[in-house]
């Protein structure tokens, strides 16, 4: 990055998306962004990340913290100054459910000329795209625009939903001539089925072409799709570097919606990996030393059986509600299953109340990742501590607020480990103290996400005994 550089993006209020910008030469560095825009002309907020200050509206100035690239959204062209030694940031659309969280900076840094950081492969345990569930988009976005399409897990998807409400995600590329069938290209679905922008062939749910305009549709035209499951209101995907069906499946017991809140969402976009990502829920240390938790304490052993991690703890915490100074004291329930997929359960005995957190990890291409938050709260039923003006709103005015209270607490606890994610390299045999707990018990379970690593290492082996 030349010092004192400028660059010029012109608004994509034209209905043009960027591509996610790739540096000549990924020697190093942690490019956490990528520019984008939102395809419309109506006017969304943006959610300034950076570790010390969050900035919202459309017409605010930067924020405190030099090291978070800021850029206007105007009506022209945005004008993007780089701090000298940065990369720019960027602007990442939310697949939201509550139609509250429209987009999400994400901050990240490339090192100044001749600083050392670590290459792709260093950041990698095995692979970059471990087995598992990940997630696609909200149900309600896919009904919001019929189709979407992304970069996922190393290649390009659509998803959409049929007449039924079946949620279908298929390879982006059509096996006709190779178009891309997303709606950037024009790709749109016509009573259920998906069409093909370049010769309009029609596939079905199961991905079967069963139509084109010109000619009997071929038999053998068919999508590859992806397996799904819906778990309130998220989507998610099955998928293997192997090929392998699903070997676990994600729980779908969960409580009834009535009297908790939608589903508030917010997406980051990293370099980095899931298995980093999700060690936290093993990570206790990390929690004091962070983001300023005391008197953590594991509530019960951490269990591993087969695909399902659960980590247990309690944890207090101060912080400003509505102006008030309130403790909090948490008890906390991680089910962990694969990869990308952690589901928490957050009970708060102060005030009290209960939540339901997500931590969804999607990696993209190898060296990016999106990790989104997702988070819904229970009506409050009674207030125990004065906090103000709390106790005189309804229920689920309560509810809502404090919904978006704890999203915003978790982002900003997600913001302090976004850098040392970013830089973070993978340690095969670390170096640990007597209060790391359960780390290697962590790696070990993710073992199993890795086939074709398990595979190589196996067949290794077996060479070796035989000499």
């Amino acid at each position: 990055m030349v010092r004192g550089q400028r660059i010029f993006f012109i608004r994509a209020c034209v209905g043009v998306d960027v591509p996610p910008p790739r540096p000549a030469s990924y020697g190093g560095g942690a490019h956490s962004g990528v520019v984008g825009w939102s395809r419309t002309r109506r006017p969304r907020s943006i959610h300034g990340v950076c570790a010390e200050k969050t900035v919202h509206g459309s017409g605010s100035g930067p924020p405190d913290n030099p090291d978070c690239l800021w850029q206007r959204h105007n009506t022209k062209r945005d004008r993007v100054s780089v701090t000298p030694g940065w990369r720019p940031c960027g602007l990442v659309r939310s697949q939201g459910l509550s139609g509250t969280v429209e987009a999400v900076w994400g901050c990240g840094t490339l090192p100044l000329a001749g600083a050392e950081s670590p290459t792709p492969n260093d950041r990698l345990p095995t692979s970059p795209f471990p087995d598992g569930w990940y997630f696609v988009a909200g149900r309600d976005s896919l009904r919001k625009q019929a189709l979407i399409g992304r970069a996922w897990l190393g290649q390009e998807i659509v998803a959409w939903c049929d007449d039924e409400g079946s949620v279908c995600v298929a390879d982006a590329y059509c096996p006709h001539l190779g178009s891309h069938l997303g709606p950037e290209t024009g790709g749109k679905v016509r009573n259920g089925r998906l069409v093909c922008p370049f010769h309009g062939f029609e596939y079905d749910a199961t991905g079967q072409c069963v139509a084109t305009p010109s000619a009997p549709a071929p038999k053998n035209a068919r999508l590859k799709l992806f397996e799904t499951q819906v778990i309130n209101g998220l989507v998610f995907a099955w998928w293997s570097s192997v090929g392998q069906p699903p070997f676990f499946r994600l729980p779908l017991d969960r409580r009834d919606e009535n009297g908790w809140t939608a589903v508030g969402l917010r997406t980051f976009r990293l370099t980095s990996h899931p298995e980093h990502t999700a060690e936290n829920s093993v990570d206790l240390a990390h929690f004091s030393h962070i983001h300023g938790y005391f008197d953590v304490h594991q509530q019960d052993p951490v269990t591993v059986d087969g695909a399902h991690l659960r980590s247990a703890f309690d944890f207090k915490r101060e912080r400003s509600v509505l102006g008030s100074r309130v403790r909090f004291e948490v008890s906390v329930v991680t089910n962990v299953y694969g990869l990308g997929y952690s589901a928490v359960d957050i009970t708060e005995h102060t005030l009290p109340f209960k939540s339901r957190f997500w931590v969804l990890a999607t990696p993209l291409d190898g060296t990016y990742m999106d990790l989104v938050l997702a988070n819904q709260t229970q009506e409050i039923d009674r207030v125990r501590r004065p906090i103000m003006g709390l106790g005189f709103l309804p229920k689920r005015a309560r509810a809502r607020l404090m919904n978006y209270i704890l999203l915003e607490g978790q982002v900003k606890d997600v913001e302090q480990d976004v850098p040392i994610w970013n830089r973070r390299i993978f340690r095969p045999k670390p170096v640990l103290s007597s209060a790391d707990g359960k780390i290697m018990l962590y790696r070990r379970y993710c073992r199993q996400f890795y086939p074709e690593h398990e595979k190589a290492t196996g067949e290794t082996r077996r060479v070796l005994a035989s000499l």
